[in-house]
Parts: structure tokens; C-alpha cells; sequence
């Protein structure tokens, strides 16, 4: 577990994610435990896809283009520059994962019990590395909830694989990785549940708000 610093407190982000869920007329408590729940899952899954995504700009910055092809069954990927076949080793298994989420950990700052349930999140600026990791995952997390709350408007089945499939491959932060046939399976099952759990109450508002 990571240790605090010199016992000063982290620094949260000045930007925070504000979301308002319909729970209906008294919120569950066992439904507030699988909503957090699932966002928890889906931050997993944005930090690692953002992750990738940022590591592949910055060596498509220095080498030029590249692709991504999947390793040691799914457990990692290697970021393949086109032109030299220079590789380099991304982990993007749940020991890796687990990690990005106890590093750059997804905080509330405020929460409402009641029902809309009403909830402000945000992370911690001194561990992102650099800073704007921790914003770009918010932003993320922020884009897959206005998708599902999308696909609440047009009636989609959340219970369709095909369904959350699309959803997150549309909200994808890396074209990359569009198809998803290239994150480890076990991921991808809990982001695709994460987004069906998330999808059975109307997302009455979500936004990345500047707190500062």
C-alpha cells in the first residue's frame, strides 16, 4: 500500500467529476455500494487504457508511428514503432492495474445519500505523474458515463455484451484499442459489467467541474 509522504496530505486535483443518479424515491444502500462500485472498476479501466494511450503519443513523438500487439496472453502489450520494430513492454494485467488505482486512486469530496444520489470525485495531483494523468482519467471516466447516460435516451439494452462493448470501444482513449480484442479479457469483463451496473439508474448529470 502506498505510504503517505512525509506526513503531508496529497494534494487533490483542482477538477473534481460531479455525477447525479436517479436511485428513485429512496436510495438503496446495497445499490450506492454496487453504483461506487462500479465506478471504482471503470477508473481501473480508464487508467489503464489512458496509460497506454499516453505512452504510445510520446513514443510515436520520438519514433514515430506505431502499433499495439498483445502479449504473455493478454497480460501486457507491447507498443511496436513501425519503422525500427522497437518494442517496449506495457503491463496491463491486474497486478499493474491494481497498482495505477493505488497511485492515482479515484477520491470523493463530497457525497449526497439521498436520492438523485449526487457524488463529487476527483484524485490526487501529487502522485499523477505528471498531474494532468489524473485529470485525463477523470475526463475519461467522465466521457463513458455521458455514453451510457446517452444510451439511456436512445433505450439501449445495457444488458447486451454487443451493447457495452460498443460503448466503451466509442469512448475509448486510445483508437489503438477501439476494439478492445487487445485488453485482457478479465479487464474487459468488469469494465463491460461495471457499465451494465451503472446503466440500470438514470444518470441524471455528469461533468468535470474546475474547483480551483
Amino acid at each position: 500500500m502506498t505510504q503517505p509522504r512525509d506526513n503531508v496530505e496529497p494534494a487533490l486535483l483542482a477538477a473534481s467529476l460531479r455525477c447525479a443518479v436517479d436511485l428513485g424515491r429512496v436510495a438503496p444502500v446495497n445499490a450506492v455500494a454496487r453504483q461506487s462500485a462500479a465506478l471504482a472498476s471503470l477508473w481501473r479501466y480508464t487508467l489503464m487504457t489512458i496509460s497506454i494511450a499516453a505512452t504510445q503519443a510520446d513514443m510515436e513523438r520520438e519514433h514515430g508511428k506505431t502499433r499495439i500487439e498483445r502479449v504473455d496472453g493478454g497480460s501486457a502489450i507491447n507498443i511496436v514503432v513501425i519503422s525500427s520494430g522497437l518494442r517496449f513492454y506495457h503491463g496491463v494485467g491486474s497486478v499493474e492495474n491494481d497498482r495505477r488505482a493505488e497511485e492515482t486512486p479515484l477520491l470523493v469530496r463530497s457525497m449526497s445519500l439521498h436520492s438523485p444520489w449526487e457524488m463529487a470525485m476527483t484524485t490526487l495531483a501529487q502522485t499523477s505523474t505528471p498531474a494532468m494523468y489524473g485529470l485525463a482519467a477523470l475526463v475519461s471516466l467522465e466521457r463513458i458515463m455521458k455514453m451510457i447516460r446517452e444510451f439511456q435516451s436512445h433505450r439501449q439494452d445495457m444488458l447486451d455484451r454487443q451493447v457495452r462493448r460498443e460503448l466503451l470501444r466509442r469512448a475509448s482513449a486510445s483508437p489503438a484499442l477501439s476494439g478492445g480484442d487487445l485488453l485482457p479479457p478479465a479487464e474487459l469483463d468488469a469494465a463491460e459489467d461495471s457499465v451494465e451496473q451503472l446503466g440500470r439508474y438514470p444518470i441524471l448529470r455528469v461533468d468535470v467541474t474546475n474547483d480551483g
